[in-house]
């Protein structure tokens, strides 16, 4: 009962704060339902951040946990109060990697841009995923493709994935993704400033081990054995490997399941920037996160490590089939060792290649300018 008079509340407030001007410098951002200052929200205020601070930038947290994260320039709000109403209604352009609300309204003078957070992924989503979807989502993700005045893709494939999936008609902008600009320019600064963070040597090689949650939130499949992983890593690469661990954020308050596993076996779930940690490594490990799509614009070997794939198919399926993409899979231990022993770079980049080829792949590294080229025009009025 408590909830839904919030929600009432929260509606009338969206037509009673229209008597309140848009102001054409103001921008309302979120990053997954009220996260810290990352994914591609992130690297479009990055850039807004750099003309000079013309614009009121507001970024949604869930709790001002969060708000260490934000650079000192960019407002907080707190996600689902009176003042986040306020601030949205106000707002000239919003900007979001999720689905809005579904009682949340947008005015006719304000632009919404949707970037969502997956590009390319292995995941149904969406009407292809509608069965396994509660109500309420569906509510908000079709009210949500009927607010927004744009999505951002970096594929052919991406859009038409938004046109199939995501009930949207839309103008959708094929400009890439901005938070993969960073590996698309692979800063040099970025891997100093990750082994600085978690205390490596300038030697020291990076395996990024980042595999998505499970439904029951088990760890029955994390069953990598590290140490033959290193070793594997040392034979076939040479050097010093230290295992980055990154666990899914439904559960990352377990990751110290796996990562008081030994002193080369490092929790890197807290780390504020996937992006940051794909730039740094040097070898990834997944199993069916789209976060190797990323990784993979930097040619850099990645394979898949999945004990439960024939199971995870039938619960979830998959748009794109493991087997269809250049990723090498192993399903056990063994199997991970062969493909390691056996990995073939020159093979491996050209597979790469190809495959985003056939998906229509647009990555020039300068996605987040054109975006915010684009919301400037919208700010002085020169467009939607």
């Amino acid at each position: 009962m408590k909830y839904l008079v919030k929600k009432t509340l929260l509606t009338f407030l969206y037509y009673l704060f229209r008597f309140f001007p848009v102001k054409s410098n103001k921008i309302f951002v979120s990053n997954f339902y009220g996260k810290g200052y990352g994914d591609i929200p992130k690297y479009i205020v990055n850039e807004l951040l750099v003309s000079n601070n013309k614009y009121d930038i507001v970024w949604v947290v869930k709790d001002y946990s969060f708000s260490s994260t934000l650079p000192s320039s960019v407002r907080v709000v707190k996600r689902n109060t009176i003042k986040y109403v306020y601030e949205q209604v106000t707002s000239r352009v919003w900007i979001d990697n999720c689905r809005k609300q579904f009682y949340e309204r947008k005015r006719k003078n304000q632009t919404y841009i949707q970037v969502w957070h997956g590009c390319i992924a292995y995941k149904k989503v969406e009407k292809s995923a509608e069965t396994s979807l509660n109500k309420e989502y569906l509510l908000g993700a079709k009210n949500d493709s009927k607010m927004a005045n744009l999505f951002i893709s970096n594929s052919t494939y991406c859009s038409n994935l938004y046109r199939r999936d995501f009930w949207y008609n839309g103008e959708i902008l094929e400009c890439g993704c901005p938070r993969n600009d960073i590996i698309i320019n692979k800063k040099h600064e970025v891997i100093n400033n990750v082994k600085k963070y978690f205390k490596l040597d300038d030697y020291d090689q990076i395996c990024l081990y980042a595999p998505t949650f499970r439904v029951e939130n088990s760890f029955e499949h994390y069953d990598i054995n590290f140490e033959l992983l290193s070793k594997s890593l040392h034979n076939k690469f040479g050097g010093k490997w230290k295992i980055l661990v990154r666990l899914h954020p439904n559960i990352s308050q377990y990751a110290y399941k796996i990562t008081n596993l030994g002193s080369n076996i490092i929790n890197a779930t807290d780390y504020p920037d996937m992006q940051e940690l794909l730039v740094a490594a040097n070898f990834m490990i997944t199993d069916y996160s789209s976060c190797i799509f990323d990784y993979s614009l930097s040619y850099k070997p990645a394979m898949i490590f999945a004990s439960d794939i024939d199971e995870y198919t039938k619960d979830r399926d998959f748009a794109i089939k493991i087997e269809d993409t250049p990723f090498p899979l192993a399903t056990n231990n063994d199997e991970l060792v062969n493909v390691i022993n056996n990995f073939d770079e020159k093979s491996y980049k050209k597979k790469v290649k190809a495959f985003y080829d056939n998906l229509g792949v647009k990555e020039p590294g300068n996605s987040s300018k054109t975006i915010a080229n684009y919301i400037d025009k919208i700010c002085k009025n020169e467009g939607k």
